[in-house]
């Protein structure tokens, strides 16, 4: 069985981090942490992840919805949202982009482990 690569868009560091221990700890590798939407169209070219979580809030409002949309239509990779905006305007704005699935923080390892 081949690893899975997971990118992780997340502007908090310690989540970031968080989240990356997690990932490890039940057998995914974590391929890259970008905190910008920048860093991650780097990343995304880069590193070549086989799933891509990320943050709604990036620093800069919604940014990650718009990132998440070139994620599906130029790169054609699944993702997942994981975020703490459960608003039904947020919510209603991300499913438009398809997510492959929405996870609210906090969230525990099995939680993440059974999004992806």
């Amino acid at each position: 069985m081949s690893t899975v690569n997971l990118l992780i868009i997340e502007d908090e560091m310690i989540i970031a981090h968080d989240m990356k221990l997690m990932l490890e700890s039940v057998g995914y590798e974590v391929c890259g942490i970008a905190k910008s939407a920048e860093k991650a169209l780097t990343l995304l070219t880069e590193k070549n992840p086989d799933l891509v979580l990320i943050d709604i809030n990036l620093g800069k409002g919604m940014e990650g919805i718009s990132l998440a949309k070139q994620v599906h239509e130029k790169y054609n990779l699944p993702f997942i949202f994981c975020t703490s905006y459960s608003d039904h305007s947020t919510v209603n704005e991300a499913k438009q982009v398809k997510p492959n699935g929405y996870l609210l923080k906090p969230f525990t390892k099995d939680d993440l482990y059974v999004a992806i």
